[in-house]
């Protein structure tokens, strides 16, 4: 017997991600649709060529309203005229799009064509729990859930207008509990694929690194590294001894207001190369008997 989704569709006019199956590809789409819904992803659900709440007006109003639009593709999604049209309509009006492949087959219908140039996510022939999990973590380092689609666990169907009352202090209790635990480890997951720690992590070798962002954690994070240009630019960064443990040839230090001495570059073995504006002059001052090339590039 098929799963059905157990959770009442978003239809609030906050962020939110739609999600799109066929009926026989419930039981995987089910299993992740719940798994975001339970760590208060907001989410609209939409099986096709079944009898569902949702008409195909509201359907596409959340299509267009969404942040991203998932679908679950198989052989049979890609047969169905009405799972076509949803991708179809998704494409024409550049939604943010992701798939996800529930078996081995090949794209047919165009869809291959249409959707060579879209994320792919693969959970073909796994329905165990760490395959799902897998899909979830991707999806957080993918960018597709993001703070904006956070909310509150939504609420459960439920046709026993009785059960509902009598067990609503509880479930609320309860939900309020859990959401705030599940909020807070995507939160902590998200704030680390955006982390310099991770961000940073191949830039080992590269002939270019922009850590601006990051500041003295971006230091931090190349520790040990070599790089050929490190552009800190207009970083609020305060302290430089961290630098000295990275192996540099070219740094840009101009419009970083908070930066008052350059006295650490002078021990930095490979460096040769810094880059300042108008208002660091004064700080290179002392420097310039040195066999650092200053640069004024502001």
């Amino acid at each position: 017997m098929r799963r059905k989704y157990s959770y009442e569709n978003y239809r609030g006019d906050e962020s939110f991600i739609f999600a799109g199956c066929v009926k026989s590809d419930t039981t995987k789409a089910v299993c992740i649709a719940e798994k975001l819904a339970e760590q208060g992803i907001k989410l609209f659900f939409d099986v096709c060529e079944t009898e569902k709440d949702a008409g195909p007006e509201e359907v596409a109003h959340a299509i267009n309203r969404c942040t991203t639009a998932l679908f679950f593709v198989s052989h049979n999604a890609c047969e169905s005229l009405e799972f076509r049209n949803e991708i179809n309509y998704a494409l024409e009006i550049r939604k943010n799009i992701i798939y996800i492949k529930c078996d081995g087959s090949k794209l047919t219908h165009g869809l291959d064509m249409q959707l060579a140039n879209v994320m792919k996510l693969d959970l073909s022939g796994n329905t165990d729990s760490d395959s799902q999990e897998r899909i979830i973590s991707k999806l957080i380092e993918y960018g597709i859930i993001t703070q904006d689609v956070m909310g509150a666990i939504p609420v459960r169907k439920n046709t026993d207008r009785k059960k509902k009352i009598i067990f609503a202090a509880t479930i609320v209790i309860a939900v309020m509990l859990f959401a705030w635990c599940a909020v807070s480890i995507v939160r902590e997951r998200v704030a680390y694929y955006n982390s310099a720690e991770w961000v940073l992590r191949n830039a080992d070798g590269s002939e270019y690194v922009d850590a601006s962002a990051f500041g003295e954690d971006g230091i931090a994070a190349l520790n040990g590294m070599t790089v050929g240009e490190l552009d800190l630019s207009g970083s609020d960064i305060e302290n430089l001894d961290g630098i000295v443990d990275i192996d540099v040839k070219i740094v840009d230090l101009s419009d970083c207001k908070n930066l008052h001495s350059l006295k650490v570059l002078l021990d930095c073995k490979n460096l040769k190369t810094v880059k300042i504006d108008q208002d660091m002059l004064k700080y290179a001052y002392g420097l310039l008997d040195s066999d650092l090339e200053f640069e004024v590039i502001k």
